[in-house]
This record gives C-alpha cells, structure tokens and sequence, in this order.
C-alpha cells in the first residue's frame, strides 16, 4: 500500500490532494510501526533465542524504568520452561505486567518463577490500589484477565487473580510442562 502511494504522488499535481496524500501515506507508517511492535511483543527474539527468564527481565526492565515502577524477579526453575509453555507464561505475564502499569498506581512489583507441580507457577504481586471487587465479591473479570485465563487453560493449566481490601493485586499462573493440566486450585 505504501508503495503504491508513492506512485500515485508522482502522478498527482494537486496541492490539496498531495497533502491528503501525504496524511495517508503517515497512517500507513503508523499502522506498519504499530503492526511490527505487535508482532515483534508476541513473540520477542530475546524470549525464543533467551528463554522465558530473560525475556521477562527484558520486559520487566523496560516496562518498570518507563512507568517508574521498582521491581524484583525471583527465579525459582530448575530448567528453562519448553518454548511452548515459556511463550504462554510470557504473554499472560506481560499482560499482567500491562494491567499494573495501566491501572495499579502501584511503586512496586515482585514477579516470581517456580517448578510447582509439574509445570511452572508464575506469580506477579504489586503494591498499588488492588481490584474493587464485584457483586461476587471477587474480582471482576475484564478483558485482559479473561484472555489471561483462556490462555493459561488453553494449555491445560489456570490462572486467577485476587486482591485485598487494603491494596495490591496478585495474579497467579501455572501452565504444566508436558501439557496436561493436573495441578489444582489451591
């Protein structure tokens, strides 16, 4: 498409129509530049030639030096989780990570990695305002939770997110290294 608008301006005299396509051809670059961070945040070079520890400390230290938050990663694995299960781990993370930047207020986050059960549990606790709770009296269920969730049972484990009264949220992941879920709901 951007190609073909650079033809297109070679052949257009048009002071009127040239700008109008020179604001097109700026959505384009746009939407390229935003596709590309999207594809590149799904599955980042440093997660599938690092593994999952070090492409969420990568995550984490972007994340936390531009939101100004303080973090600590505790790594608790025996082995590097498979590129499947670390690719899941990540995502939800991350999107974990996205909702304390975007809603916690918080100073202060501690994401923990564990062998647990035959699979990981990933742990992700900040110090911010917490998630008023709904007419259940749990947290309610947004986007962003639900995807994490479909995605944590899609690889045959679960995900849930809690928090208190008094501040903070917790959420927790555990994806099973050989795809079968059997680790339950503590």
């Amino acid at each position: 498409m951007g190609m073909r608008l650079d033809a297109l301006r070679h052949r257009i005299s048009d002071p009127g129509h040239l700008r109008a396509l020179a604001r097109l051809q700026e959505d384009v670059t746009l939407s390229i530049t935003r596709l590309r961070r999207l594809v590149f945040d799904l599955s980042p070079p440093v997660l599938q030639r690092d593994g999952l520890v070090a492409g969420l400390r990568s995550y984490l230290e972007q994340t936390c030096r531009d939101a100004g938050l303080d973090f600590r990663m505790e790594t608790r694995l025996k082995d590097e989780p498979t590129p499947e299960q670390g690719t899941v781990l990540y995502r939800i993370a991350k999107e974990a990570l996205v909702n304390v930047r975007k809603h916690a207020k918080a100073n202060n986050v501690e994401v923990r990695l564990e062998d647990r059960d035959g699979g990981v549990l990933v742990r992700v606790v900040d110090d911010g305002v917490g998630i008023a709770a709904g007419t259940n009296g749990s947290p309610p269920v947004h986007l962003g939770m639900l995807a994490m969730r479909e995605r944590a049972e899609l690889a045959g484990g679960w995900s849930r997110v809690s928090s208190e009264p008094e501040g903070g949220t917790v959420v927790e992941v555990w994806v099973p290294s050989n795809g079968n879920g059997v680790m339950r709901l503590p």
